[in-house]
């Protein structure tokens, strides 16, 4: 951020996004995130479901996002998105539900649904999927 400061001129009303992994947030970070003048935070929650996230190799329980919400909350970051991906592997339409029931009671001014694109020869990680467990057409 300084290095932008020095290269742009930031306008003081200026928002200041940033996207966040909530299971990869040390706590020490969230000094910088306010000394950066971080103004709105997404948090990256796809689906709340176990099972989901077994498949998808990313475990973050409700507990965990609501924790880093707090946080980013505390530090003066009001402007809060979370992001929920449908289209999972093993996930149902009661178990995107669930999750987005669960999420609204985090009171975000956003909440993103984007659609799962399996593209395992881009993204390597998801060749590890297997594919009896991504969903048909709905």
């Amino acid at each position: 951020m300084d290095l932008i400061g020095r290269l742009f001129r930031l306008s003081p009303d200026a928002e200041i996004a940033i996207e966040l992994d909530p299971t990869a947030l040390p706590t020490d970070r969230m000094a910088a995130l306010a000394a950066m003048g971080v103004t709105r935070a997404s948090l990256g929650v796809q689906d709340l479901d176990p099972a989901v996230q077994a498949a998808i190799g990313r475990i973050q329980s409700y507990e965990v996002t609501q924790a880093c919400a707090r946080a980013v909350r505390g530090i003066g970051i009001e402007a809060l998105n979370l992001d929920l991906i449908y289209g999972l592997p093993r996930q149902r339409v009661q178990s995107a539900t669930a999750t987005a029931r669960m999420v609204l009671r985090l009171h975000a001014g956003r909440v993103a649904v984007f659609g799962y694109a399996h593209v395992p020869w881009m993204k390597r990680h998801q060749s590890l999927i297997p594919d009896d467990t991504l969903p048909g057409p709905l």
